[in-house]
């Protein structure tokens, strides 16, 4: 299919479709076969399915691959066709011709696919036009003709708007052979013409999917007696139902069926086909034996006439006669017993249907109850199943809150071991500073000795001034010795002035060792100071973080069982708007099924309390005309019964019995005999045309025939519509919930 499409863009396409070069190029006046060729070349050059030729023929030419095979044109006199004109004075010739038909063709309007429509004469008076004859001047030269390719263009859209429009069937011409002689027939020139055409496809696709395809009605009108007794052909319903039955009795697999037609194989017709032969056969052969037997009989009772005299011969005759009226009179009995067994029989078919189909209403109706309680406890189920899991769901934020509401008790917890440990961080803190106290208490004992040393050198200065003053207590009496103790107040010299240094070095390193005993202590003091509030300041800071991590994480269970405590809230808010639509949804099946039940009850025809005129006016939504009379179970009036020709209308009176479903038509309102009746259990529909040409009239079909009847007025057409449509309305309701 996309290789075609392309082709015909090839051949189609504006503004540069071959077809539209063509046309372009007949408009230039210089233009020959070979530019036209050239600009096809240049213009397609890039298309797969066009070819350019490049070895010369001798004149223009081009190729283009189509379906079957590769096509050869040769462009001579491509324009010139293309243009298709006619010289000018030969048209003017024409057009004063002496025999009007020519006359009319060449003065008739020229139309887009190429058609001529002629002039149409008409005779009597002239046109006038403002009190004016108006006299039409038609050209007799240089009419715009269209050119072939647009004739073509034209022409082929037409007939695709038509081929839209309907179901075509084509006529495919086969060739036979290549010089059209009689009796030649090749084969395999037929198969390739057919392979060209997609036949073949075409056939081979129609094989592999459902290639026979009939009606019900005529599948069962040639095929029903393969499932059916001859005495009951003519109680066969044409449907559904018994097209199955005749398949299943033919014995066919792989069918389907549908709603108004059957789908099966090609093959099929030939095994259906050969059941019919077989049964035809059959019947041939009986015939033929029962022929037999009377033409034997029929001979011996010649012979035996030709062998008696005239008076054997009249007395055989007599009794011929007697035994032909004994047997005439037999058979006319018979046919009286077999028409009383037939009825009988009709009878007792149509009880047993009547019983069936109550039957199968009373099994529909426990079935459609059925349905209804399993739809009830479906739908019950549904909402069950919606409660468990907006349970399942409140259930689970339940857990999530307990969740969260125990993660912040773990949050709690965690918060108290963190107190905890940073009142033990505290502990050690007052240690180390009871420790730092300590060390305070030996810096102390480091002054107190520093202090001693201090009073030592106090005691040394107070021992050195003593010494000063009895020196000078004594340098009075050295002075007064002096002569007499001169050595031994130098050697007292030497010996003081050596305890003075050694006492001026003790004081020294006293000094010293009291200076580097402060050094130490404050040096002591500052590291410990510094150590322990480094100590502290780190456990502070530990602390302050675990508090600030246990305040986050206090926070965010916050949150989070707020959060729950929301999605809780949440659940709880949608659950209960899922319970309201619940209730809501139920109020809203219970209303329907009820409003359901109650049009079943209004439109149940079988039911004693049915009333037919509320329920056509409950159809129509207005009140019934004056020329229609309706009671419970009946509707009369007056209608016309139309046939083809219009000899044939008959106006009859009709009254529609619901009560036997029939709708009888009557010659008058007094007649007792009715002309005719419609089975309305037969009825498959009854509308009103909307393009008739006739008024206020509608149509009743059935399996049997189409009935065309008008009523007086629109308002009666629709009150009789709608009482006839009642049976098969509900019998197609009461299908359509059996099927369902």
């Amino acid at each position: 299919v996309e290789e075609e499409l392309q082709l015909l863009k090839i051949f189609l396409e504006k503004p540069i479709g071959l077809l539209a070069l063509l046309d372009e190029e007949c408009m230039f006046p210089k233009a020959t076969d070979t530019t036209m060729v050239e600009k096809f070349n240049q213009h397609f050059k890039e298309c797969p399915d066009y070819v350019i030729l490049q070895k010369s023929r001798g004149h223009p030419a081009f190729a283009i691959k189509h379906f079957a095979a590769t096509v050869e044109y040769n462009g001579t006199h491509f324009l010139e066709k293309n243009r298709d004109n006619l010289a000018g004075d030969i048209i003017d010739l024409m057009q004063e011709s002496g025999l009007s038909i020519v006359q009319d063709v060449f003065l008739g309007e020229i139309l887009n696919t190429g058609q001529i429509r002629p002039r149409t004469r008409q005779e009597g008076a002239p046109r006038v036009h403002r009190g004016k004859e108006v006299v039409t001047q038609v050209t007799k030269v240089n009419r715009r003709t269209p050119t072939l390719s647009a004739q073509f263009k034209n022409s082929l859209a037409v007939l695709i708007e038509r081929m839209t429009a309907c179901f075509p069937h084509f006529v495919r011409c086969i060739k036979p052979n290549a010089a059209q002689a009689a009796n030649d027939f090749q084969e395999d020139m037929v198969r390739t013409q057919l392979s060209y055409t997609g036949v073949l496809e075409s056939t081979r696709i129609r094989q592999e999917g459902y290639a026979w395809r009939p009606t019900f009605d005529v599948f069962v009108k040639r095929y029903k007696i393969i499932a059916f007794p001859y005495t009951k052909l003519n109680q066969v319903q044409e449907n559904a139902r018994t097209a199955k039955r005749i398949i299943e009795a033919a014995g066919l697999e792989n069918y389907m069926v549908g709603h108004t037609i059957l789908f099966l194989k090609y093959y099929h017709q030939d095994q259906m086909e050969a059941a019919l032969r077989q049964f035809y056969t059959r019947v041939q052969n009986v015939q033929t034996a029962i022929r037999a037997y009377f033409a034997r009989a029929q001979l011996r009772r010649l012979q035996e006439r030709a062998r008696m005299n005239a008076a054997e011969r009249a007395a055989a005759e007599a009794r011929d006669a007697e035994e032909h009226a004994r047997l005439d009179a037999i058979k006319a009995a018979r046919e009286a017993e077999a028409d009383m067994r037939r009825q009988e029989e009709e009878t007792r078919i149509a009880e047993q249907q009547r019983l069936e189909k109550e039957k199968e209403e009373a099994e529909a109706r426990a079935a459609e109850q059925l349905r209804l309680v399993k739809e009830a406890e479906a739908v019950k189920a549904a909402h069950n199943a919606e409660r468990a899991k907006a349970e399942a769901a409140t259930q689970e934020k339940q857990r999530a809150a307990e969740a969260a509401l125990a993660t912040k008790q773990k949050a709690e917890e965690e918060a108290e071991r963190a107190r905890k440990q940073r009142e033990d961080a505290l502990r050690l803190a007052e240690e180390a500073l009871a420790r730092a106290e300590s060390t305070e208490v030996q810096m102390e004992m480091l002054a107190r000795a520093a202090e001693e040393a201090r009073h030592e050198k106090d005691e040394a200065d107070k021992a050195l001034h003593q010494q000063r003053l009895e020196r000078q207590k004594s340098r009075k009496k050295r002075t007064d010795d002096a002569a007499r103790l001169s050595q031994e107040a130098q050697e007292r010299a030497l010996a003081e002035a050596k305890a003075a240094e050694e006492a001026r070095l003790a004081k020294e390193r006293a000094d010293q060792g009291a200076r580097l005993a402060e050094e130490a202590r404050q040096g002591q003091e500052r590291l410990a100071r510094q150590e322990a509030e480094k100590q502290l300041l780190d456990k502070l800071h530990f602390l302050e973080e675990e508090a600030a991590k246990a305040k986050a994480l206090a926070a965010e269970q916050a949150r989070a069982a707020a959060d729950a405590l929301a999605a809780k809230q949440r659940a709880d808010e949608a659950a209960l708007r899922a319970e309201q639509e619940r209730l809501a949804e139920e109020r809203h099946l219970a209303e329907e099924q009820e409003a359901e039940e109650a049009e079943f009850r209004s439109a149940d025809f079988r039911l004693p309390t049915f009333n037919l005129r509320n329920r056509v006016e409950t159809l129509i939504e207005s009140k019934l005309p004056a020329d229609v009379q309706c009671e419970d179970k009946a509707m009369k009036g007056w209608l016309l019964k139309i046939g083809l020709h219009r000899k044939n209308w008959k106006r009859r009176w009709f009254v529609l019995d619901i009560a036997h479903n029939v709708l009888h038509y009557f010659e008058s309102e007094k007649s007792k005999k009715d002309k005719g009746h419609i089975p309305l259990d037969l009825v498959l529909r009854c509308y009103a045309p909307s393009d008739h040409k006739e008024k206020n009239m509608f149509i009743v079909e059935t399996f049997q025939r189409t009935y065309f009847i008008q009523a007086t007025s629109p308002e009666a057409m629709r009150a009789w519509v709608a009482a006839i449509n009642v049976v098969p309305l509900f019998t197609e309701y009461l299908s359509t919930h059996t099927t369902a």
